[in-house]
């Protein structure tokens, strides 16, 4: 089951959510849907997807298209923290390459190449912040 929490003047507020129901296991592939969901709903600006999980940004990538609204990837390790404009990057990429992340992906995470990637998710050099990489909210 999954619910939508609101808040309103201090209360919380439950309200399950039928669309967003699913058997997938995995906390990386269930994100997308949320995504999905969140992007459709009226009052969402941009969708904004926490994670220091290299493996969604992988994801995020590929299925950007499906993501009506700006979407921004957040993530950090230790006191770096970084925010990476999705929606952008994908832009600037072609799409058949978008696709294959997800089966290059499959094949590296095997030989445990995760580390790697997250340490280039957090350097400074990897996108300069006119294309997509901002230090804070601020910049979004």
């Amino acid at each position: 089951m999954c619910e939508l929490l609101t808040g309103n003047q201090g209360s919380v507020n439950s309200i399950p959510v039928p669309d967003l129901y699913s058997s997938h296991e995995e906390a990386d592939s269930r994100i997308i849907l949320n995504c999905m969901y969140a992007s459709q709903q009226p009052t969402t600006e941009r969708v904004i997807v926490r994670s220091p999980d290299s493996d969604v940004f992988l994801l995020l990538l590929p299925f950007s298209d499906a993501i009506s609204k700006p979407l921004i990837f957040d993530t950090s390790s230790g006191n770096n923290r970084k925010q990476l404009n999705i929606t952008h990057l994908a832009a600037t990429m072609p799409k058949r390459l978008r696709d294959a992340i997800i089966s290059l992906h499959t094949f590296t995470d095997s030989l445990g190449t995760d580390d790697a990637l997250e340490k280039e998710l957090q350097d400074d050099d990897l996108i300069s912040h006119e294309e997509g990489i901002s230090d804070s909210d601020d910049e979004l």
